[in-house]
């Protein structure tokens, strides 16, 4: 909150000043007002229950509520954009396999991402007990793989295609969710620290591929629209794969007969297993649906 408004209402403030207009002549100027704001408020209220589901639980009031409140506003949206003479989405976009297919990825992807981490920060602090400033610095070594990961992926993109690239990070991001997920209550810290090393590698090595994807598929006039997608289906992404480990884990720890720490790591591997099986879908998701020679021959250009 004190991080990102702060940068957020400076931005605002003196992007006039530092970007120029770039609006084409032929461009309408008319904004499509009720568009943005369903949009927006669909999306909000959607994210909104789903990220709430480890605490309230898929079946509560709150989630059903805010749930179908969301898919309500959004089904307003497409038709607000349906009848809009410059409609902020065009849903003819929506229907193009070029766009459809990364962003599936990209959502699938995303669920891993964010699960991944709420997992490891609960192994780190609840289970070997650790503090916030070591289990932090136990994630050092997976943001150094990051940093490489995205630096030799533009490299391997432009050698070996998008499909390849993004089919082989994928098949990384398995082995590593594997290697995490022989945690242990007793330690095997080597094994996971390993996996997150691995995991994270093939994880940007994947979404550099998948993100020019995204965004190569269109044409030049509509890559804002495509990064705005692109956006949203890793925040859809982000919400759905939280919800969706914490509800597994907490489902096995509660019925696990072993109990105590041991009850609550196996319900965390389960959630972990649960990623491979994400990752599984979204390197069928690339394998059958990415073309890559069109997507090869945009990341060139």
């Amino acid at each position: 909150m004190f991080v990102n408004v702060p940068v957020a209402l400076a931005v605002f403030l003196l992007a006039p000043l530092a970007v120029p207009e770039s609006r084409g002549t032929g461009v309408p100027r008319s904004l499509d007002l009720t568009g943005a704001a369903t949009a927006t408020l669909g999306l909000v209220f959607l994210i909104y229950a789903v990220s709430k589901v480890p605490a309230n639980g898929w079946a509560s009031p709150a989630t059903i509520g805010l749930g179908a409140a969301g898919a309500l506003i959004l089904t307003r949206f497409v038709a607000v954009e349906s009848r809009s003479e410059a409609p902020l989405v065009p849903l003819g976009v929506l229907r193009e396999r070029a766009v459809v297919v990364p962003n599936a990825a990209i959502t699938l992807q995303s669920m891993i991402g964010m699960a991944w981490l709420y997992a490891l920060t609960l192994y780190f602090q609840d289970v070997l007990g650790y503090g916030p400033l070591t289990a932090g610095l136990l994630f050092v070594p997976m943001t150094l793989s990051a940093v490489l990961g995205a630096h030799v992926a533009g490299r391997l993109v432009t050698i070996f295609g998008v499909k390849p690239t993004a089919a082989g990070a994928l098949v990384l991001v398995a082995a590593g969710l594997l290697l995490m997920a022989s945690m242990s209550e007793a330690g095997a810290l080597p094994f996971v620290l390993s996996g997150m090393v691995v995991g994270e590698f093939g994880f940007m090595l994947s979404n550099v591929p998948l993100t020019i994807a995204a965004t190569g598929g269109v044409s030049e006039d509509e890559r804002g629209l495509a990064s705005g997608l692109l956006n949203t289906s890793m925040q859809l992404g982000n919400a759905i794969g939280l919800a969706v480990l914490a509800t597994v884990a907490a489902a096995v720890a509660s019925s696990s007969e072993a109990g105590g720490g041991e009850a609550f790591v196996g319900g965390l591997r389960w959630g972990l297993l649960l990623c491979v099986v994400i990752v599984v879908i979204a390197l069928s998701v690339v394998l059958l649906g990415l073309s890559n020679d069109t997507a090869r021959q945009k990341s060139s250009a």
